[in-house]
């Protein structure tokens, strides 16, 4: 006959000991991961710095820039500076003008350096001759994706897009060195593409029916006004910036 009772196996003490055991550990383990610091990133520090920039301000100084703040959400009157706006930033954003007026933005950590020169020249107008003019030339030098610290070194592979992690826009207008009116000249409008920060030389556009010839079409006239081995010295200055940016954070904190 069938017994009416389901037969269970017995657990030994042992095995009971064990269980216990491991529980114990898993939960001390999770305390421990609860309780450690959080590693700061390059926003976090930014940011710090920012709430405290009176602790930071006079030692920047020091350095020959100007420090200012741009608010959350507030649109500038400068147009390099309206793209944080547009694209809805959250927080405020660290600016370092030097003494040309060449502006180092720090968001997630170093992120744009912009500028805006003028100078006389001699071009040829649109269906006219050549002309004495005074060219202006604003610059936009910014990282591809704003919520990513910038690279040392871009790690990617060439021909995939994180490998051009910056973008280079430049915007030329001329106006009549007599009275001053707009003038249209060969060379005048708004150039822009991707360039792989390692060098600015290497560069790709990812739209319209060409990109890669567009790209080339860009390149040159972007580097009728700056050449790759100055878009690297900017770059590179907004990384020496961050880095003194931050062993100035550790030394305060």
């Amino acid at each position: 006959m069938e017994s009416k009772h389901t037969l269970r196996p017995k657990i030994g003490m042992g095995t009971a000991v064990i269980v216990l055991y491991i529980v114990v550990v898993i939960v001390g383990i999770f305390r421990h991961v609860m309780q450690m610091p959080t590693k700061e990133n390059e926003l976090d520090v930014i940011q710090s710095m920012i709430e405290n920039i009176e602790l930071y301000q006079e030692d920047i100084e020091a350095w020959g820039y100007h420090v200012s703040v741009l608010p959350i959400a507030e649109k500038s009157d400068n147009k390099a500076l309206q793209r944080y706006y547009l694209d809805h930033y959250h927080h405020p954003i660290l600016i370092l003008t030097d003494a040309e007026g060449g502006m180092y933005c720090f968001y997630y950590g170093f992120d744009e350096y912009t500028s805006v020169v003028s100078y006389p020249d001699i071009v040829k107008e649109v269906g006219g001759e050549y002309e004495e003019v005074q060219k202006t030339v604003r610059l936009e030098l910014y990282k591809s994706d704003l919520y990513q610290a910038p690279f040392l070194e871009n790690p990617n592979k060439a021909g995939v897009r994180a490998y051009y992690d910056v973008e280079v826009e430049v915007d030329v207008e001329t106006f009549s060195a007599e009275d001053g009116k707009e003038i249209w000249a060969w060379g005048n409008g708004i150039y822009s593409t991707y360039y792989c920060s390692n060098n600015f030389i290497e560069h790709m556009r990812f739209n319209g029916l060409n990109p890669k010839e567009n790209s080339r079409d860009e390149d040159y006239g972007i580097k009728q006004e700056y050449s790759a081995e100055q878009l690297l010295g900017f770059y590179r200055q907004g990384l020496d910036l961050q880095e003194r940016l931050f062993a100035l954070y550790d030394a305060n904190s």
